[in-house]
């Protein structure tokens, strides 16, 4: 297919215009300045959803090992942790201690980022997490799945830490 417009005549539309070769080259580093900004920014997103990912993977980790020291590499020290039917818990000690309590009967976790998205500072991570709890009779185990809406935040040596953790069961 033939181009809408030749060499010929984008040069005379300049003339016309009065436009100069140095305008068009200031115009043409824009646009590639543009372009590299966009570029790194995808990168700088798919470097941060990989760190997401790490971090997600230290709390399935602080399942399977009990140790809850991982937690102070998740949680920012201002975290919120919102679960159904709960009241807020503000901290990460607060937060910490309220794992401690639960982290016993907790046999495995699991989950599944739906979306990362977000600026390098502060993303928020939308996702399904399922979790095998054995009964206070320590007979059974039940499988809950929950959606949640994870808000994390940039410190100030660049890892992300959970600012917002979230959780409602999934139907």
């Amino acid at each position: 297919m033939d181009s809408l417009y030749t060499h010929e005549s984008i040069s005379t539309i300049f003339e016309q215009r009065n436009i100069s070769e140095g305008c068009v080259m200031k115009l043409f580093f824009f646009c590639l300045l543009v372009t590299t900004i966009g570029y790194a920014q995808s990168n700088d997103l798919t470097l941060a959803k990989q760190r997401i990912h790490l971090q997600n993977m230290k709390l399935e980790q602080v399942v399977l090992t009990k140790n809850t020291d991982l937690l102070n590499e998740v949680y920012a020290d201002s975290a919120y942790f919102l679960s159904p039917g709960e009241g807020v818990v503000h901290g990460r000690d607060s937060i910490v201690s309220l794992w401690k309590i639960d982290l016993e009967r907790i046999v495995s976790m699991n989950s599944w980022s739906l979306e990362v998205n977000g600026s390098s500072d502060c993303l928020y991570e939308v996702g399904i997490v399922e979790t095998k709890i054995r009964s206070l009779e320590q007979d059974t185990i039940r499988t809950y799945r929950s959606k949640y809406n994870n808000v994390w935040i940039r410190d100030s040596k660049g890892e992300y830490r959970l600012k917002v953790d979230i959780f409602n069961r999934a139907n």
